[in-house]
């Protein structure tokens, strides 16, 4: 019995490790948006094994498939298909274009400060100012 307290004691604190090593990787060391990646991707393997080791079998696949399997593969994919800072400076972009954004945020802005400003807002019944 002591055995097996011990190996669980390992594997809690190596599934931790693993956790707080993906976080700092993720944070801490990363220079590049892809070791940032790299590094949720291994903390959410961590958290994976947490859930494993808690005994919730479901938690921990639906862990691997949504997080690691779904969210990460989109954020590498978005950052393929970004610009790289390289790429940003050889296109020296400049305010040419500061007019035409700043009517666009106006014409989008007037409509909607009209439409709060119409809206009719009613106090809550659930609680009470105070009459």
């Amino acid at each position: 019995m002591t055995y097996l307290n011990q190996m669980s004691d390992i594997l809690f604190a190596a599934f931790a490790l693993l956790t707080v090593f993906g976080a700092y990787l993720a944070v801490r060391r990363s220079v590049m948006l892809m070791h940032s990646v790299l590094g949720l991707a291994v903390c959410m393997l961590g958290i994976s094994g947490l859930y494993l080791f808690l005994g919730s079998m479901f938690l921990a696949m639906m862990q691997v498939l949504i997080y690691i399997g779904a969210l990460c593969v989109v954020l590498v994919f978005g950052i393929m298909v970004s610009y790289t800072p390289q790429e940003i400076n050889r296109r020296h972009i400049t305010g040419k274009h500061m007019p035409l954004a700043l009517a666009a945020c106006i014409m989008a802005a007037v409509p909607m400060g009209l439409l709060v400003a119409d809206a009719g807002w009613e106090t809550s019944k659930v609680f009470p100012s105070g009459d």
